[in-house]
């Protein structure tokens, strides 16, 4: 959603925390792979991506010092966290790091939870309304 705003290094770096986060409760759920490739296709980036693994979660947080961007990094790895509807202590736990690192208040992480679960739960409305129109098939024009 915001990630056509990163620069490369930003990019960089978020995809290493992206990728942390699905890592963070040993479970790589589908809908975590489904968003993660979604991500690498708004960046312009190839799915399947390899990454190295061998920064730490500091170093890549210190790698995003725009203020925007280091939000947006936070909402989008909150969205990964919530979309397989398992919000696990461990993902909880790194996205507070990651808060931490760049000094965001502990009074506004609820707020970036809250708008992450509302932002699946939109989308999943969206897919099914665009299920039961496609499904009913008495629509007319492109598709």
């Amino acid at each position: 959603m915001f990630l056509g705003s990163f620069t490369p290094k930003e990019q960089r770096a978020f995809l290493g925390l992206a990728h942390r986060m699905i890592l963070a409760d040993a479970v790589e759920a589908p809908e975590e792979i489904a968003l993660w490739n979604a991500m690498l296709d708004e960046m312009g980036l190839a799915v399947g991506l390899e990454l190295d693994d061998s920064d730490t979660t500091e170093k890549l947080c210190a790698e995003v010092s725009r203020r925007t961007v280091q939000v947006f990094c936070l909402l989008e790895l909150a969205a990964l966290a919530f979309v397989e509807h398992d919000y696990a202590p461990e993902e909880r736990a790194l996205l507070s790091e990651v808060a931490g690192f760049w000094d965001v208040p502990d009074d506004v992480l609820p707020e970036i939870e809250q708008w992450a679960h509302q932002r699946i739960k939109v989308a999943e409305d969206a897919v099914g309304i665009l299920g039961r129109v496609l499904s009913d098939g008495s629509g007319s024009g492109g598709g």
